[in-house]
């Protein structure tokens, strides 16, 4: 089986505006903050690769 991922979320979703990056070209840049903590219930269950290559 697939060990559950839970995730605790602290607060709500910050959204940061700025309008001065994209102003020469008309836009708007919005950044969204957020605080959270993720875990899984059976660590054990996970499996850790190392040396994977693309081809």
């Amino acid at each position: 089986g697939v060990a559950p991922v839970f995730v605790g979320m602290w607060g709500a979703v910050d959204l940061i505006r700025d309008p001065f990056t994209d102003a020469a070209s008309g836009g708007l840049r919005l950044t969204a903050l957020t605080t959270c903590d993720v875990t899984v219930a059976r660590g054990a269950q996970l499996e850790l690769l190392t040396g994977v290559q693309v081809a």
